[in-house]
């Protein structure tokens, strides 16, 4: 078996934007994620779509993955600060009626840690203070592992699913707790929402 890896290093003083091996997408680490400068290696465990997880544990019930393993470290790395995976995806992979999500191995448990779904620039977003091993699941997913997790900008993301759906989601983030109000508009500048 071949398998395709990529190694950047995450710096003390400095963000880093680290490219996964074959395209799987991009990590962004933040300056003072880390202690001392350390090496990020990233792959995949499932290189040709076997549907066997290794020795991993099973996914809970009710979702289904719909990604290889993608790993940005071999056992769970806790950040100081907040990272923000990017995960490609493909049009089969967006094209079903559950919702996406993006679950973390650890303590030896998959655990749901949120996502954002780009179906434009086909990817699904996750903020996370791990680095570790992900997978991308379609199904109900329930509250996010982690819910301190603190976006660094305002984020506004855009709905799921798009556009003629009788319901829809829409997903923003604010770097410090505030009162906000959203409103939604029609293509003719009504308001509906």
């Amino acid at each position: 078996i071949t398998r395709n890896i990529s190694v950047g290093m995450a710096k003390v003083a400095a963000s880093r934007t680290l490219s996964l091996a074959d395209e799987l997408g991009q990590i962004t680490i933040p300056s003072h994620a880390v202690d001392q400068d350390r090496w990020v290696v990233s792959g995949r465990l499932n290189p040709h779509g076997v549907t066997s997880y290794l020795e991993l544990p099973s996914l809970p019930g009710g979702i289904t993955p719909i990604s290889d393993v993608v790993y940005t470290a071999n056992q769970p790395f806790h950040l100081k600060r907040t990272a923000r995976l990017r995960l490609a995806l493909t049009a089969g992979q967006l094209s079903g009626a559950d919702p996406l999500g993006v679950y973390l191995l650890i303590d030896n448990k998959w655990r749901y840690i949120g996502g954002r779904v780009d179906e434009f620039a086909q990817t699904i977003t996750v903020n996370t203070n791990y680095l570790g091993r992900y997978v991308v699941v379609a199904g109900q997913h329930g509250v996010a592992f982690d819910s301190n997790i603190v976006p660094e900008s305002y984020v506004l993301s855009q709905n799921y699913p798009n556009p003629f759906n009788p319901s829809t989601r829409i997903t923003f983030g604010l770097p410090e707790a505030r009162n906000v109000s959203l409103r939604v508009f029609d293509i003719l500048g009504h308001e509906v929402a």
